[in-house]
């Protein structure tokens, strides 16, 4: 289990399938769990849970960070010109979602994300 005080002073707790689905991302895999609790606070990481369905970014929507899946799937999609939903990314616990969106300074977003699992 990883403990710490955020930024915002919320006391983040991620128990061990989750602890562990942080440790098997590559940014974070070589780290220390001091080291980790660091950059935790450096991205200004906190925790949400969506529900299956649940939207955690339409397109068009301001999109300023990225995502780390901690249990479940999330896909990132959008809808072709026939209306068609194409996915971009299924991505399951330990996958990041978003960071190229925020590395090309993307403001709004140009797909909708969604909790699948």
């Amino acid at each position: 289990m990883i403990e710490f005080d955020s930024k915002r002073g919320e006391n983040m707790v991620f128990r061990d399938k989750e602890s562990t689905a942080i440790l098997k991302n590559e940014l974070f895999c070589d780290l220390t769990e001091e080291k980790l609790k660091d950059a935790l606070l450096f991205f200004d990481a906190h925790k949400k849970e969506y529900k299956k369905g649940e939207c955690l970014c339409a397109a068009g929507d301001a999109f300023s960070r990225f995502g780390l899946v901690l249990t479940g799937t999330v896909q990132a999609f959008f809808d072709d010109i026939n209306g068609e939903r194409v996915i971009m990314a299924s991505v399951t616990a330990g996958g990041t979602f978003g960071e190229s969106l925020c590395y090309l300074g993307e403001k709004n977003s140009p797909v909708s994300i969604f909790a699948d699992t």
